[in-house]
């Protein structure tokens, strides 16, 4: 279902509510590099604009004491890039999974207040329709991967 209220890619960017949403997901999680579209064309084919999160997996991993998954460690050791839809596929131990999920949906709930906020003007918005949500988690393609990374399980 297309946007009720179409935006372009140039104006999300340009956007204050975007901007804010940007700057506090980096701010509040700095194992979080970047915040982008990887789609740009795919901004208007829903009113949620899904934004895709750009990590450093091992940084996140000493922040929470999670173990990053085997597979994710020899991808990014072969030069591959790594992304997933859901941060719990990053991580070793399924016991971590559910406080992955329910930090991303902390981020999530966090970005909707910036949307609801009545601080912020009306007119510096989005359109009332649209709202951000993740879309996917990818690696920062410069991360230094730690000599402790898990081995491929024999």
């Amino acid at each position: 279902m297309a946007a009720d209220t179409p935006i372009t890619y140039e104006e999300l960017l340009n956007n204050y509510e975007f901007k804010i949403v940007r700057k506090m997901i980096l701010r509040e999680y700095p194992w979080i590099k970047d915040v982008k579209v990887v789609n740009p064309d795919e901004v208007n084919k829903y009113n949620l604009i899904f934004v895709d999160l750009f990590i450093d997996p091992y940084e996140m991993e000493r922040t929470y004491g999670w173990r990053i998954a085997w597979f994710v460690s020899s991808r990014l050791k072969a030069g591959e890039n790594f992304w997933s839809p859901y941060l719990a596929t990053y991580l070793q131990n399924p016991t971590d999974s559910d406080e992955a999920r329910t930090l991303v949906q902390k981020m999530n709930d966090d970005m909707i207040s910036v949307h609801k906020s009545p601080a912020l003007p009306k007119d510096l918005l989005l359109p009332d329709t649209r709202k951000i949500q993740i879309g996917s988690f990818y690696t920062q393609p410069d991360i230094t991967i730690p000599e402790d990374t898990e081995p491929y399980p024999y």
